[in-house]
């Protein structure tokens, strides 16, 4: 389970950087579907972490 969580954190990571190029190169559209799949995989990390308790 840790695994997952690292390599989801990773991906969170990734498109944190890809939201903030894409905000730079002024495509919001894709920068906000880009910051819906983070806060996605967030949900999920905070889902598994009251699993675990």
């Amino acid at each position: 389970m840790q695994e997952i969580k690292n390599a989801i954190i990773l991906l969170l990571h990734f498109f944190a950087f890809l939201t903030l190029f894409y905000l730079l190169s002024e495509q919001y559209m894709v920068a906000i579907m880009l910051l819906g799949l983070a806060l996605l995989g967030f949900s999920v990390i905070k889902y598994s972490n009251n699993d675990v308790k």
